[in-house]
């Protein structure tokens, strides 16, 4: 199959997850520079993919399906990474990474059967929402490692600023796993005439 640009880019934030991966799990002031240089191009090329597709008039059935899945893919690397770096409650990352197994296996269950299921605009928002919040981790992150590895810049770090990003995070997550449930359980309902029509 020929690919486009609209699904090479969605492709590239399949390669780029286990880069970004590997970069913010090394302890090191560049590395967690370039894990944020990296993830935000790959939220910048979501945002890419489907406007390309759309005014290219380049939608295919592979992009349909990949383009979320490439979303899923690079959440959830950064989900158990933050989770890992104990900034992500571990049962938040479970229920997220379970839902979006979950909704992928479906999808591709009645793609399997020639039946294809849209994404909700709900779901986008979910996705945004998840990105946000590893965006403001990777900021924090960055940012105290910046501090940490840099004395002369402890003097202007307070013990109020790390509390302030902890509990920041710790609410976003919360809305991102509730925008993320939500989401799976409208999406059900929503195609649920779909779904019977390929299992039954």
């Amino acid at each position: 199959m020929k690919m486009n640009l609209a699904n090479k880019l969605t492709l590239s934030r399949i390669i780029i997850a286990p880069i970004f991966l590997v970069l913010l799990l090394i302890e090191n002031i560049h590395t967690h520079y370039l894990a944020l240089l990296v993830f935000t191009f790959a939220c910048i090329t979501d945002i890419l993919d489907g406007y390309i597709a759309r005014v290219r008039n380049q939608i295919t059935n592979f992009g349909k399906f990949m383009d979320p899945l490439a979303d899923k893919i690079l959440v959830s690397m950064g989900l158990i990474s933050f989770d890992k770096l104990n900034l992500i409650p571990t049962w938040v990352v479970i229920l997220i990474i379970s839902r979006e197994i979950f909704i992928t296996g479906l999808r591709a269950l009645c793609a399997y059967k020639g039946v294809f299921i849209f994404t909700i605009r709900l779901a986008r928002w979910k996705t945004a929402t998840q990105m946000i919040l590893i965006i403001i981790c990777l900021l924090f992150t960055t940012l105290r490692t910046t501090i940490i590895q840099t004395p002369s810049l402890q003097t202007y770090w307070r013990g109020e600023y790390t509390e302030y990003f902890t509990h920041s995070i710790y609410l976003l997550s919360i809305i991102a796993l509730a925008l993320t449930l939500i989401s799976g359980v409208y999406y059900v309902w929503k195609n649920k005439e779909t779904l019977w029509g390929a299992f039954f």
